[in-house]
């Protein structure tokens, strides 16, 4: 975490706007070169809700079990956790987490 490290919510909201981060939830920031794959979505998601997990369908899709297809990512969250903090889209590269 940025500010853990010591840096500023200044400093944060000046990369983002000049475009240096990608900011995909509360907690979770991007570099623009790195591609939007399944797995990133689902970490961003997992840092926007302390103590959350990816679940369901999107957790199949990370294990590579056959059948769960990458899509929206699914969270199990602890009790009284907000969910409406996160709005990650699906990733529009379904196969992206199946690549070795």
């Amino acid at each position: 975490y940025v500010l853990d490290v010591g840096g500023t919510r200044r400093q944060i909201a000046y990369r983002v706007d000049i475009g240096s981060w990608i900011r995909l939830g509360y907690n979770a920031l991007a570099l623009p070169g790195n591609r939007p794959t399944f797995e990133r979505q689902c970490m961003a998601a997992t840092f926007t809700i302390p103590g959350s997990a990816i679940a369901l369908q999107s957790a199949g899709a990370l294990h590579r079990y056959e059948g769960p297809r990458p899509g929206r990512v699914r969270l199990v969250v602890p009790p009284g956790s907000s969910t409406s903090t996160v709005v990650l889209p699906p990733v529009r590269d379904s196969t992206s987490c199946l690549k070795a």
